[in-house]
């Protein structure tokens, strides 16, 4: 398995968290025959695997990330406040896939950025997950327990248990943005 760092690991464990919703946004927005590009998630399940000791994928990185100004265009033009989580969403994606800064560097905007769609879902009023105040609640909770759970020493089980964990808590986004509207474009 390849060298990865906790800070990195944890990086792409609350990117995964909070950019679940996204996907349900971009699939309602494009709708299913936009098949000629990579999916917003891509790029997650790229790094999933990367972590669990697959190869690299450099077109594939290539791709998703050069679809990444694109996919904050068309969530730039929907209907507010609905795609405010999105573009912060798609944010969070460019600070994981930044090589020019240090692992520690891209976790901390990650996080900054995973509590801005927090605020975002508390904005479109969504209903907080079962025994939170708030999304920012939910949010800061999700990520003491990934900190608290993931250890200093990269294994391919702890990464297992990471992705299991971080897709868990997920489904709160995307069970959240699956309850709003159909976007549209202004």
């Amino acid at each position: 398995m390849p060298e990865f760092t906790r800070e990195f690991c944890l990086s792409v464990a609350t990117a995964a968290r909070v950019t679940s919703g996204a996907p349900v946004f971009f699939g309602r927005l494009q709708g299913l025959g936009n098949t000629d590009r990579p999916s917003f998630g891509s790029g997650l399940e790229m790094l999933w695997r990367e972590l669990s000791g697959s190869s690299e994928a450099p077109e594939l990185r290539a791709a998703v990330v050069g679809d990444l100004a694109g996919f904050r265009a068309q969530a730039e033009a929907a209907s507010a406040p609905l795609n405010l989580p999105v573009v912060a969403s798609v944010d969070v994606l460019v600070a994981l896939f930044d090589e020019s800064v240090s692992e520690a560097e891209r976790l901390r905007r990650i996080t900054d950025l995973a509590q801005r769609i927090a605020e975002a879902m508390d904005g479109l009023n969504a209903a907080a997950p079962e025994g939170y105040e708030s999304w920012v609640a939910y949010e800061a909770a999700s990520q003491a327990q990934l900190a608290a759970s993931t250890p200093d020493e990269v294994s391919t089980e702890s990464v297992q248990e990471l992705r299991n964990e971080s897709g868990a808590q997920g489904l709160a986004y995307w069970s959240a943005m699956r309850a709003q509207p159909r976007p549209s474009t202004t």
